[in-house]
């Protein structure tokens, strides 16, 4: 590994320790889910050695979803463009839900989602500088806070909410 490799996976690091702290229930289950389900699929007989760009590539992918996330809720909107597509010219995937978040009754809380969404966007766009050519477009996201959607999904698993219950992140 290059001296540069190094400094980018440790501040990459630091970033990650500092941003600890913040991370709530559901980021931490998605990146969860994401992190088993690579496990499931792996076959062992295909198995082969990681790159740097692999470990960053599967970081900016948590990223996205992360930076997507967030930036729905703050903004109604997420990542530009720019910021989803591979550097070779292939287009990013697509949003599935996301909906703005009313703060006005909890400004603290609104501001504290805005940093946060502001700290996942520099990640993605950290991350996408560091791996420059080798960074993978953004994937389908699917963040909708409907019946079908993850954030029940993931609820439902965790017994926050009953068998027929929604749970929506935007609105609950």
């Amino acid at each position: 590994m290059t001296t540069q490799q190094d400094q980018l996976i440790e501040a990459f690091e630091e970033r990650a320790d500092r941003r600890r702290d913040r991370r709530a229930f559901f980021t931490a289950a998605l990146g969860a889910a994401a992190v088993g389900g690579a496990f499931v699929y792996a076959d062992p007989a295909k198995a082969q050695a990681l790159t740097d760009a692999d470990v960053l590539n599967f970081a900016l992918n948590l990223e996205y979803l992360e930076a997507q996330f967030y930036l729905y809720a703050v903004n109604g909107a997420g990542l530009s463009a720019s910021l989803t597509g591979a550097p070779s010219g292939a287009a990013g995937g697509t949003v599935t839900g996301g909906a703005r978040v009313d703060f006005s009754g909890d400004p603290l809380v609104g501001a504290y989602a805005r940093e946060i969404a502001a700290d996942e966007e520099a990640h993605v766009k950290f991350l996408r500088t560091a791996l420059g050519s080798a960074a993978v477009a953004m994937p389908n996201i699917n963040i909708s806070g409907d019946a079908s959607g993850p954030f029940t999904a993931a609820a439902r698993a965790a017994g926050v909410v009953g068998a027929t219950e929604t749970f929506n992140p935007y609105a609950d």
